[in-house]
């Protein structure tokens, strides 16, 4: 895989989640560390500061559960973005 290392020596967070789909939990830490405070900032736009803590840890389960489905064809943060909207609006229409 020619994507597997990103400058600097790092996998890309594509072969991380690869190798997260396949079972590995301290890959799939790595992208937790990266990306989790990006994501919780989203989280707590998407719920105006309210469940932010609560569709954060959603985002990374979902994530964890779907991660053989990221295509790379964009940045794995914008999947978790992605992740995190659709968690944000089902919890939503469990409210309302």
């Amino acid at each position: 895989m020619p994507d597997a290392i990103a400058e600097g020596g790092e996998l890309t967070d594509a072969t991380l989640l690869h190798a997260a789909a396949a079972g590995d939990r301290a890959a799939f830490e790595q992208v937790v560390g990266r990306h989790a405070a990006h994501v919780f900032r989203f989280a707590r736009t998407l719920t105006r500061g309210g469940d932010a803590e609560d569709l954060l840890q959603q985002t990374f389960l979902s994530a964890w559960q779907a991660a053989g489905q990221f295509r790379g064809d964009g940045s794995a943060r914008a999947w978790l973005f992605t992740i995190a909207r659709h968690a944000a609006g089902r919890a939503r229409e469990r409210r309302d």
